[in-house]
């Protein structure tokens, strides 16, 4: 759908613009939040398709959903349109949030990048060298990927994967 790398970030800052700007004062059902509802819905009307892939976009401010809609497909195989409530392999692009969220935890005093992560995930065995949140976020720990992980246990692609299930074969290791 998008042509180069400058259309995906104009679209991009374009998104993350109007999010900023529903952070304002006003409740959901005022005028002001009606005008901003209108500009998110215009940026989406380019992906309302029934023959493209599209997005979803959902807005939250205070722990309450104000804005939720998906626009054009999630599968165009099997002609499923997308939603609020379409599910995304996020992969690699929670990584920075992760490391984020755990950073902000170290300057908290409520972890240390030197903690040993059986500390945290006592399920995994032992090591020689104990495997630290530094090396985790370093991308150093030696542990295998979640995805290879899955392909090596011969998981298929559309296989449900559960908490528990990643945790015992992570801690398979």
């Amino acid at each position: 759908m998008f042509k180069s790398t400058k259309t995906k970030m104009l679209i991009g800052g374009a998104i993350a613009m109007t999010l900023s700007a529903c952070g304002s004062s006003g409740s959901a059902s005022s005028p002001q939040s009606d005008v901003k509802t209108q500009a998110i819905e215009e940026m989406l009307a380019p992906w309302m398709s029934n023959d493209a892939p599209g997005v979803s976009v959902a807005i939250s401010l205070n722990d309450e959903t104000v804005f939720a809609q998906g626009a054009g497909m999630a599968n165009l195989e099997n002609d499923v349109p997308l939603s609020p409530e379409s599910v995304f392999q996020v992969a690699s692009v929670s990584k920075q949030f992760t490391a984020f969220g755990a950073l902000l935890l170290v300057s908290e005093g409520k972890l240390s990048l030197d903690d040993d992560i059986r500390r945290y995930i006592p399920e995994l065995h032992e090591t020689q060298t104990p495997v630290t949140v530094r090396h985790l976020l370093d991308h150093m720990s030696g542990l295998r990927e979640r995805n290879t992980l899955v392909q090596m246990a011969g998981w298929l692609d559309d296989d449900i994967l559960t908490e528990s299930r990643m945790l015992e074969l992570v801690s398979r290791q």
